[in-house]
């Protein structure tokens, strides 16, 4: 699988902001309906704001550019989603990841990221970050969307990989 990812960002997509057509929207392509058990859990974890191998609880990890971040152990493991897609994004034309958290994992991202404003959180899925924005604001909700310069084929590849499909 190609591994040439732009600049990942995890964005806030409120609940019920999105409507689905009747018939299907091309620009959508949905994973199985609903619960789903990850293949590969999905973990997130403080990027370290120490140096790279001076922190004795971070480990360095690869980006999908090839950069190495060094990161905190994880403060949540996801491993079930109650639904996941890819979308296009209008504005870029890239594709993305849209993730429906349990609520309990929810509730958890929301009250790290309330705590931990200006820090950056990795999204690591398979020993990759495939995200590591800053926490600009707190993220209530359960559903975050992953978005980068994917193409269709790598959002769903990243998407058939973590789901096991």
């Amino acid at each position: 699988m190609r591994r040439l990812w732009g600049v990942l960002v995890v964005l806030l997509v409120l609940a019920g902001c999105t409507t689905e057509r009747v018939g299907g929207d091309p620009d959508r392509t949905e994973a199985p309906t609903g619960p789903l058990d990850l293949e590969i859990p999905i973990e997130l974890a403080r990027v370290s704001p120490a140096a790279a191998g001076k922190s004795t609880d971070a480990r360095t990890l690869p980006e999908p550019d090839g950069n190495k971040l060094a990161v905190d152990e994880p403060f949540l493991t996801i491993t079930r989603l109650e639904h996941a897609k890819t979308q296009v994004e209008h504005n870029t034309g890239n594709w993305s990841l849209l993730i429906t958290m349990t609520e309990e994992d929810g509730a958890v991202l929301s009250r790290w990221t309330a705590e931990h404003i200006g820090a950056r959180v990795a999204m690591i899925a398979d020993g990759v970050i495939v995200s590591a924005p800053m926490v600009q604001s707190p993220i209530p909700g359960r559903e975050v969307t992953i978005t980068a310069r994917y193409t269709r084929d790598e959002a769903e590849a990243l998407l058939n990989r973590i789901t096991g499909r």
